[in-house]
């Protein structure tokens, strides 16, 4: 949790910093790369993490690291294979660029290299490391962008941010190797690729590939919608209120829901859905009391301490605001009854609600933002969440009356 609150942190001064100094454009611009980082594993992911971290929950240690490691040589292919689509695609089309897209390619495709590594060692127990190597790639460089941008101010460009996220990148990635202790690295290296597994489960995933898309899409589809109905400046500032709340919701997730999964599978086989269902209860109280204590935290930040310090960014829209913090109040029950389905493998279901879910939140946010703005967008995200995460309590409570 302190690993994370400091990345979180630091992330926020960073929008902060690019909204006073390089303009709401710029932050909607970075805005737009992280969306597009965050959604880019699942549209790769082609659905076989969806098995693949379960397996990681289940199996003894050892064949786990042997699992990520098929699981991270095979995104590794994926990504290879996408930027051979993507020069041949470029080549054809020759469309006009923006500007540093090369960077910005290269920062996502390491970052969905990252992504699952990031889950995956979450799952095999190793939930403080993980985060610790989630800070240097996403928050570690964020410093060091700021003293060169105060040191000279031709450094507060969108290109040195990028520079310095792609360095963060370069230098996580061979870390693993440095600080993964209870890996015998021999073993990885000798040990033959199980390819056939993992594309068995690409050959069975479209489903849960489409259930993949929908849950990510949950977390980023708002930006595109404000990008696509209001613009860049617009979505800068959905950005800013949007990196406050998520940091809100990420913190009270660390610390509660990350490891909510392998509680509720080993409760199920031990106990039944009555044990189950006692997990369920603790991680959701204690997930909602530490979210309404941040959120109280985050808004006195946001409204009152840093208006005091000059910077009134948040009190463009208080009401928009307002909505993003009830949303974060409810966010975490829904990545919990999210892992309640998955636990007990319903997996049609859940597969079902999460599309759902997205279609619907696609067609009220672009219809509310349209009409209302901000607020619109606000009005939809908590009303979406409320309404899944209903239809998921619906079906616990059915399986508890068949139990």
């Amino acid at each position: 949790m302190l690993v994370r609150a400091t990345s979180l942190g630091l992330r926020f001064l960073l929008a902060i910093y690019l909204a006073r100094y390089l303009g709401l454009y710029a932050t909607g611009v970075y805005g737009i790369l992280t969306g597009v980082s965050g959604i880019v594993p699942a549209v790769l992911g082609f659905g076989v993490s969806y098995f693949v971290n379960r397996d990681v929950v289940e199996l003894p240690r050892d064949r786990a690291y042997l699992l990520i490691r098929d699981r991270t040589l095979f995104n590794m292919v994926v990504a290879a294979l996408a930027w051979l689509l993507g020069l041949g695609l470029l080549a054809i089309f020759q469309p006009k660029l923006p500007d540093h897209f090369a960077i910005m390619a290269l920062i996502v495709t390491l970052e969905f290299l990252c992504f699952d590594l990031h889950v995956a060692l979450i799952n095999v127990g190793r939930p403080v490391l993980s985060n610790f190597l989630l800070f240097i790639r996403s928050a570690s460089w964020i410093p060091l962008f700021i003293a060169l941008g105060i040191h000279d101010a031709d450094d507060r460009t969108l290109a040195m941010l990028l520079y310095c996220w792609l360095g963060a990148l370069l230098i996580n990635i061979p870390l693993h190797f440095v600080v993964l202790h209870d890996v015998d690295f021999d073993v990885l290296r000798r040990a033959r690729v199980a390819w056939r597994p993992l594309l068995e489960h690409a050959s069975r995933a479209p489903p849960f590939y489409i259930n993949d898309l929908a849950a990510t899409g949950q977390i980023y589809l708002d930006r595109f919608i404000v990008l696509n109905v209001m613009g860049v400046t617009a979505t800068g500032l959905y950005t800013l209120n949007w990196q406050l709340t998520h940091g809100v919701y990420i913190v009270t997730a660390t610390a509660t829901i990350q490891m909510a999964l392998p509680k509720l599978i080993d409760a199920r086989q031990r106990t039944g859905m009555t044990g189950w269902r006692d997990v369920m209860i603790a991680e959701g109280s204690r997930a909602t009391a530490l979210a309404a204590a941040l959120s109280v935290v985050a808004s006195l930040v946001a409204l009152v301490a840093l208006p005091l310090m000059g910077f009134g960014g948040f009190a463009t829209d208080v009401p928009f605001f307002l909505l993003m913090v009830a949303t974060t109040l409810i966010k975490p029950l829904g990545d919990l009854t999210n892992a309640g389905l998955y636990s007990l493998r319903f997996d049609r279901r859940l597969v079902a609600i999460n599309l759902g879910g997205i279609v619907g939140s696609a067609i009220l946010g672009v219809t509310a933002t349209y009409f209302l703005g901000l607020i619109g967008i606000g009005l939809a995200a908590f009303a979406s969440q409320a309404i899944v995460i209903a239809i998921r309590l619906q079906q616990f409570s059915q399986e508890g009356s068949r139990s």
